[in-house]
Parts: C-alpha cells; structure tokens; sequence
C-alpha cells in the first residue's frame, strides 16, 4: 500500500526498521519509497479515508505549463533511482514506459516539449550515476 507521507502517522517501530524518508529524494516519490519501503519491512501501512490536511504543493497543479516542467525531472531520477536500489526489474520496465513514452512525445512535438523530454532524461541519468538531491531548482525552466 502506498499513501502519501503529508499529515501522516509513521510507529516508533516502523522509524526504527526503516529510518525516515530519503532527503536525498529532495522531492517526488519520497512518500512512495518510503511507505513501500515500510511495507517490505513488515510493518503496516494504513490509511484514513478522512483528509485533515490542505496540501499545498510547490510547482504542481497539472496542465502542461513550462513553468511546471522542471519536476519531471525530479519524478523520472527518482522513480528510477528507487526501482534501480530494489534491483526490480518490473520496476524498471514500469518506467521506462512511463518516462519513454514523455521521451517520445516530446521529439516527436514542438521544441516545449523537447525540454520536457530532455529534462526527463537528464533525471535518468542521474539516477544511474547516483547524483540525488536538489539539483534542479524549482521554476528554473
């Protein structure tokens, strides 16, 4: 199960089998890793259906504004630095469907999109070169 970490209630146990979430996700899929990480160690993972909380992201909102596509970077290093750590193969293939398929549409369309493919890309390399943190910085495309 996977639930998103804002407002969430995480045991002393499962801090201690797991530790906290990876700063060096700097942002995107650290509720994601995180909680999955939690459920491979064997604690529980449960959710409210009661939402007590606004969240408020940075960048976020959908569309398709520029200004939003400096996050696609941090998605696609992340999610593939995760599925690369677990050794998952079906990971892997998950994201290269995902990210191959923002790849292709981006040379495929105008030059907008080709920053997006080639932000997408450039996560993809540095997750296999292992270069986490915050290297991008928000609303800098």
């Amino acid at each position: 199960m996977v639930c998103l970490l804002d407002g969430s209630l995480v045991t002393r146990l499962a801090v201690e089998r797991c530790g906290v979430p990876r700063s060096d996700f700097f942002m995107m899929h650290e509720d994601l890793e995180y909680t999955t990480r939690i459920g491979a160690a064997g604690s529980n993972v449960m959710m409210s259906t009661h939402i007590a909380t606004a969240p408020m992201y940075l960048g976020s909102g959908g569309g398709t504004s520029p200004r939003r596509w400096w996050r696609s970077y941090y998605q696609s290093r992340n999610h593939l630095r995760m599925v690369l750590d677990r050794r998952s193969l079906v990971g892997v293939a998950g994201w290269l469907v995902r990210e191959g398929s923002i790849i292709a549409a981006g040379f495929r369309g105008g030059s907008g999109g080709l920053v997006k493919a080639r932000l997408v890309l450039r996560g993809a390399i540095d997750a296999v070169r292992h270069r986490m943190g915050r290297t991008i910085e928000p609303g800098s495309v």
